[in-house]
């Protein structure tokens, strides 16, 4: 109870009121280097970080933009702690996962299944509404902090991508220069050859 009262999707909320909550949810502890959730599953779980550090990627489908840009297969774009929610999108609306969560740490979460909220809000409306509202008040700042992230991570690619076209460029001219040079040696050659054989 104490540590999930530290979780801000619980603000508001009494003690003995968030008691009856928590009841609704599942425990869950995920070992390092074990995933959660992988982009493009169809689940509806929402999970609250209690404990624990996560690694959130995606995965470039792109491949016009992966060889561009030289893209792994999968970039990370943010990493989650305590009082962070995870699975919002395919809770609220049923699309797909967005991307893929694996957990960097020994990490403890809360999961509150697509039925259990169902009957949160049959039972509970007000906890239910309560719960609700928080909820989306982590998403707004997430969102926020996801799009920085993304942006950061795709400009350091870019750098990088600049860097190697660069060195690319600079190798091509050394080899154009060599070729051009041992062209006129060629040429110096055969003309003095040429001159030597005419006297």
């Amino acid at each position: 109870l104490e540590m999930a009262r530290r979780h801000a999707a619980f603000a508001g909320i009494p003690d003995d009121e968030l008691a009856k909550l928590l009841a609704f949810f599942t425990p869950v502890e995920v070992k390092p280097g074990n995933l959660l959730v992988t982009q493009g599953d169809a689940t509806q779980e929402l999970y609250l970080v209690v404990d624990g550090e996560l690694e959130v990627t995606k995965q470039a489908h792109d491949q016009n933009m992966d060889s561009l840009y030289h893209l792994a297969g999968s970039f990370p774009i943010a990493k989650l702690r305590q009082n962070d929610i995870i699975g919002e999108l395919g809770f609220y609306t049923g699309q797909p996962r967005a991307a893929t969560i694996r957990s960097l740490t020994s990490s403890r979460l809360l999961m509150l299944s697509k039925s259990a909220e169902e009957h949160l809000a049959c039972s509970r409306p007000e906890l239910a509404v309560t719960l609700m509202r928080n909820v989306l008040a982590l998403v707004s700042q997430r969102v926020q902090k996801t799009s920085q992230n993304e942006v950061q991570t795709l400009k350091r690619k870019l750098e990088n991508s600049l860097l190697y076209a660069n060195a690319n460029l600079f190798f091509s001219y050394v080899i154009a220069l060599l070729c051009i040079y041992n062209l006129t040696i060629h040429l110096i050659s055969q003309l003095s050859i040429s001159a030597g054989q005419s006297s």
